[in-house]
């Protein structure tokens, strides 16, 4: 293939923007996008360089102003009439009147670029494992399959470390929990969630407030659950995990939890709380209900520390748990909060669309391949764009450029004819 000839893949890919823009509003959790630092950076810094400038010419017209034999424009330092008087009799051109809305205008551009970059600034890295999805999404045949050509192709790119430093998460960090459209993904019901209309009587001055302190939640009494809603998964069976629960007496109890991302509280089953021999304290907020339909009033919260029976480290966690009825089908649930926190969607696949099945050795092979063809392909894209660009910002070296190679091509060809 010629340097010159334009540089495209044997098969069209199945990826594009339209594809990606529906799988980032599926999955909030990869909307990331560039920041632009050192652009807007340079933006600020060229409108206040502007600013600098007209706030001395002010100055200067100013004081010819204040030394002029112009009646209005000597007082027009005094009175807002006289300086626009003096505007409107005078030269318009030295007008202070003029300068100070020429000033007026670029203070807001200036401004409002401030105020959008303070809210950049404000915005979060997006976390490796997000990013990642991303990328596997972009490299995947059946989704983006490397649509991504040339320079545009860098913006998510594992190899431009300095540009990963440049990108932001429009999204919390918090698990997705909206439906996704992807064939691998099914939609089941929240196992349990709460009811915001639906709330429980409070029990007295003396009840304690269920806030939070290590367990990663971030909930208040008032707002300790949500309403009902949908989980995306791969299977329908609720996902499930064994702890190991410490008793008042440190004596090790075992039991079932639920992990739901529907829901905000972790809860525990009066039974297996009273188990624990901890003392139940009183609760005061909200009523909880299942997804179907069935409601538990929380008789109280206890603290505790547990750790995860099948886990490689046998890590302790402190958390609270509000206790319901024993009519719950379940020992302990968790919610999105503490799932978060503790990464728990990262040892069950199943429970997370973005964590993608593990493709045969075969499949591994060719998208590995393709990869590495398709970055060649727009490293030589990139070359390609950036002589065009050279050439069109200088024509005359890039013609006498390529005259010469013309010539030189043209004696060839002549040598050619004469042989």
């Amino acid at each position: 293939m010629s340097s010159s000839s334009p540089v495209s893949s044997d098969q069209p890919s199945m990826g594009s923007y339209n594809k990606l823009s529906k799988f980032m509003s599926s999955w909030p959790e990869v909307a990331i996008f560039r920041r632009f630092g050192a652009l807007n950076a340079q933006n600020l810094l060229f409108l206040q360089a502007e600013l600098v400038r007209l706030e001395d010419q002010l100055q200067n017209i100013r004081e010819d102003d204040a030394q002029s034999a112009d009646l209005e424009k000597k007082l027009s330092h005094q009175s807002w009439r006289s300086l626009v008087l003096a505007h409107e009799q005078g030269d318009a051109s030295t007008s202070q009147w003029q300068k100070v809305l020429e000033i007026r205008d670029k203070l807001k551009e200036y401004n409002a670029a401030l105020l959008e970059y303070r809210e950049l600034c404000k915005l979060q890295m997006p976390n490796q494992r997000s990013l990642e999805a991303l990328r596997e999404w972009l490299a995947r045949p059946e989704c983006g399959d490397y649509f991504l050509r040339g320079i545009e192709a860098d913006v998510w790119d594992a190899d431009e470390a300095e540009q990963a430093d440049d990108l932001v998460s429009l999204s919390p960090t918090r698990p997705s929990i909206r439906p996704s459209d992807s064939p691998a993904i099914k939609i089941q019901p929240t196992w349990l969630a709460g009811e915001s209309s639906d709330t429980a009587e409070q029990t007295g001055d003396e009840a304690e407030p269920f806030d939070s302190d290590s367990d990663g939640s971030t909930y208040h009494d008032s707002s300790a659950t949500e309403t009902s809603r949908s989980v995306p998964a791969r299977r329908t069976e609720p996902f499930t995990e064994t702890i190991i629960v410490f008793s008042a007496t440190k004596e090790e109890l075992k039991m079932r939890c639920l992990l739901d991302t529907g829901m905000r509280p972790n809860v525990i089953n009066v039974e297996k709380a009273e188990r624990t021999g901890l003392h139940i304290r009183k609760y005061s907020g909200r009523r909880l209900i299942a997804a179907n339909g069935a409601k538990f009033e929380p008789v109280g919260w206890i603290k505790t520390d547990f750790y995860f029976l099948r886990r490689q480290t046998a890590k302790t966690y402190p958390v609270k748990f509000l206790v319901v009825p024993k009519e719950a089908p379940f020992d302990v649930a968790f919610g999105w909060p503490f799932i978060s926190k503790a990464g728990l969607l990262n040892h069950n696949p199943e429970a997370f669309p973005l964590d993608w099945e593990k493709m045969d050795k075969k499949s591994t092979h060719n998208k590995k391949r393709k990869g590495e063809e398709v970055k060649e392909m727009n490293r030589r894209i990139k070359e390609e764009e950036r002589r065009a660009e050279k050439e069109k910002r200088n024509p005359g070296g890039g013609g006498q450029s390529s005259g010469g190679g013309s010539s030189g091509g043209g004696s060839s060809g002549g040598s050619q004819s004469s042989t």
